[in-house]
């Protein structure tokens, strides 16, 4: 069993909602990476050990991951071991998942489903058929995860891809509550805190690199000025996470870390024409990585300029 949960209070009452439910429910996890996705999942699971499994995909063959997803399935099959539950197909895997859930709720997280479907990519089509068999006869809570928003957003979001309209809820995994800052820091006074969240946002991964023992210059020192440090590379590793061509969006994320705040300033640090830099920075926004600010003034927020 893990730690206790510090925090995520609003999540984790969301997800035990659903928990509750008598009928099949699809639920979609969004969230960049670092922010607490998989921790969050797996005490969830936890809470539930009896009935759910926590099963996360990787970059491997198919063969094995399908090998790893028969393991976690045995877990909740009663009187079966992992060695009588060798499937040879991801439709005969899902089926017998679905079969469990006849009489009773079972839990089911997969969590980076872009890495299954990247393995398997008929993944999807074979869900949404078996999801439209069973789930009006069942009570399966599937709760899909991934760090890699555009896929997922893609996958469940667009009207031509399979599982489109499957899910009850999409449930974003944004930073932290500002009052959940002192949950990672307890021995710090209320200015340590604000000057760390200047750091490090709201991001429970950074925060728990924090020493909160040492003081906060001490900690820029250790964990952002020294050239090898888990930071060193973190904004480049992001990007190309999620974007095949990231030069751009490096240029824009170096402009808004030099001062530039304006469509315009950044346009001219980065070298992008204005007239394509919102596209730039509506990508940017839609990850997690740019927030845009608007005054309060403004009439039309939807389509006003006014903003940083």
């Amino acid at each position: 069993m893990s730690k206790p949960f510090k925090n995520r209070t609003l999540e984790l009452a969301d997800l035990n909602q659903i928990a509750a439910a008598k009928t099949a429910q699809m639920e979609v996890i969004y969230g960049r990476r670092r922010i607490g996705k998989t921790s969050l999942l797996r005490y969830w699971a936890e809470q539930h050990s009896a009935q759910s499994l926590y099963w996360t995909g990787y970059r491997t063959t198919s063969e094995q991951l399908l090998e790893s997803f028969s393991a976690r399935i045995a877990e909740i099959t009663p009187g079966v071991t992992a060695e009588g539950l060798n499937f040879r197909t991801w439709e005969a895997a899902f089926t017998h998942l679905f079969t469990l859930a006849a009489d009773k709720t079972v839990i089911a997280v997969i969590d980076e489903f872009p890495y299954l479907v990247e393995m398997e990519s008929a993944i999807p089509s074979l869900l949404q058929r078996l999801w439209d068999e069973y789930s009006g006869s069942n009570r399966l809570i599937l709760a899909i995860c991934g760090s890699h928003y555009h896929m997922m957003h893609e996958e469940f979001a667009s009207s031509r891809k399979p599982l489109y309209g499957r899910a009850q809820r999409h449930l974003i995994i944004d930073e932290i509550i500002p009052k959940e800052l002192g949950l990672f820091l307890p021995r710090y006074s209320p200015e340590q805190i604000v000057e760390t969240y200047g750091v490090t946002g709201r991001v429970p991964a950074y925060l728990e690199l924090w020493d909160d023992k040492r003081p906060v210059a001490h900690n820029i020192k250790e964990l952002l000025l020294r050239p090898a440090t888990f930071f060193s590379q973190e904004a480049i590793l992001l990007i190309h996470d999620e974007i095949a061509e990231p030069r751009t969006y490096l240029g824009l994320l170096q402009a808004l870390g030099g001062g530039f705040k304006t469509p315009k300033q950044l346009a001219d640090t980065a070298g992008i024409h204005l007239n394509h830099v919102g596209k730039y920075l509506k990508t940017l926004v839609d990850l997690r990585f740019v927030r845009r600010i608007l005054s309060e003034d403004s009439e039309d927020r939807a389509k006003s300029r006014n903003s940083k």
